[in-house]
């Protein structure tokens, strides 16, 4: 496993930023946290986000990724559009062996805490992830019109020499709803007894894009911060599914960000 090491003194020279500094990140900026997570046994793949909460790491995912991947699954960091993608075997970066995933008793969404293994790795990861202090622990600013942004690898392929996030745009639109069960195919192992909460965008996810976090307040180049009620780029939520009826519309559907705080708080 030596050679993942190898690219550490250059990640760390590469990344440039602290985020923590900066109360409104680039779309960009954002995309150095996003990481795909892959199963070559099932050829699968999802899309995870890097956060650091309490000198701690994790990535967060949707719960239906996580569930489905074997021990044998890579993460890959795709953080600059001209670095090689670092692909790096989840169970080699993982704090809870042999458990690896923590699932939410209820939510879609999982948790899987990075070890940092030494001071050099643990750098890198800092400068790179999402500090929890943009996730909310509540959503009374979530407004429908909010833009946000969330990512996905479509078409991906583990051999490609280059490997970069694409981005997505969406309103808010509606507030907080609550369910006990989802239709769709994705959620039959997930219907419990207790309700769910989540929230709509406007557009539909895609392939490559569960598990994405969703952010409000991000920046464009040259064009000013977008349109929210959030005070800074937060974390409001986890990319969890496509709803669609048979007169074709179609939204996506987000798991809030408080649902986090269950899994990194413990």
């Amino acid at each position: 496993m030596s050679k993942y090491f190898l690219f550490i003194f250059f990640l760390i020279s590469q990344a440039g930023f602290s985020q923590i500094d900066l109360p409104h990140l680039s779309l960009d900026q954002i995309s150095t946290s996003i990481v795909v997570l892959y199963d070559n046994e099932c050829r699968l793949s999802g899309t995870g986000t890097l956060i650091s909460h309490d000198n701690r790491y994790f990535i967060i995912t949707a719960k239906h990724v996580a569930s489905n991947l074997s021990n044998h699954a890579q993460v890959v960091f795709s953080f600059r559009k001209d670095s090689v993608p670092i692909k790096i075997d989840i169970i080699f970066i993982s704090k809870n062996l042999p458990t690896i995933w923590t699932h939410h008793p209820k939510a879609d969404i999982s948790s899987l805490e990075v070890e940092p293994i030494n001071k050099d790795w643990e750098q890198f990861l800092l400068q790179i992830a999402i500090n929890s202090i943009r996730i909310p622990k509540s959503l009374d600013a979530l407004m429908r019109g909010d833009e946000t942004y969330f990512y996905g690898f479509p078409n991906f392929d583990i051999n490609s020499p280059k490997i970069s996030p694409v981005s997505f745009s969406a309103e808010i639109s509606s507030i907080i709803n609550s369910t006990k069960i989802f239709e769709s195919r994705v959620f039959e192992s997930l219907q419990t007894n207790e309700y769910v909460e989540y929230f709509y965008l406007d557009k539909p996810s895609m392939q490559g894009a569960s598990g994405s976090s969703v952010f409000v307040r991000a920046t464009k180049s040259g064009s000013g911060i977008m349109r929210s009620h959030f005070s800074m780029t937060a974390m409001i939520g986890v990319i969890t599914h496509t709803h669609s009826d048979n007169t074709g519309g179609k939204l996506g559907v987000v798991m809030p960000c408080y649902y986090i705080w269950d899994l990194i708080s413990k």
